[in-house]
């Protein structure tokens, strides 16, 4: 019997690691922390597909864009009931704005706002991922459309998940 509560403790323990490594630093949640720091440059010019030039930070949140602004990039975080009341439900919104549920690895629960082109005249995403932590927000405007893909994979990059 006592090899049966070894063996289970071992297969816990194995259960357990996986979700501590797809966590994002904690760090990220920590007030005041440069979230410019998640990433280098190129990595998130890489990641979206596009030459980055600069990164800012304004004490809450990164900006990164390009030379000429066709894309601006935003990386904050958020307290965790975030998502339940400041992000939209899925589905469509008067205005066009879509929301849909999307697969995050590493987050509990992941929402994608794809706002509508006809009504701001480019392409912008807000994807936000819920993690033990908190909320982390990752909202690209583009000249040029960007997949969901190069959101999620941006995601991944910034949350190191």
């Amino acid at each position: 019997m006592h090899r049966g509560l070894a063996a289970l403790a071992v297969v816990a323990a194995f259960a357990v690691v996986p979700a501590a490594v797809s966590a994002p630093p904690a760090n990220l949640f920590k007030h005041g922390y440069d979230k410019c720091k998640a990433a280098s440059v190129g990595s998130v010019a890489k990641a979206v597909g596009a030459k980055i030039a600069k990164a800012r930070f304004s004490g809450k949140d990164c900006t990164w864009s390009t030379f000429d602004g066709s894309v601006t990039i935003l990386f904050d975080t958020h307290p965790t009931g975030y998502m339940e009341y400041l992000v939209p439900k899925p589905g469509r919104a008067a205005n066009g704005d879509v929301t849909r549920k999307i697969a995050v690895p590493g987050a509990s629960k992941a929402l994608l706002e794809t706002h509508s082109f006809a009504a701001i005249h480019r392409h912008a995403k807000d994807l936000f991922a819920q993690y033990a932590a908190g909320v982390v927000q990752v909202s690209i405007n583009s000249a040029p459309p960007l997949s969901d893909g190069r959101c999620v994979a941006l995601m991944r990059l910034l949350t190191r998940t």
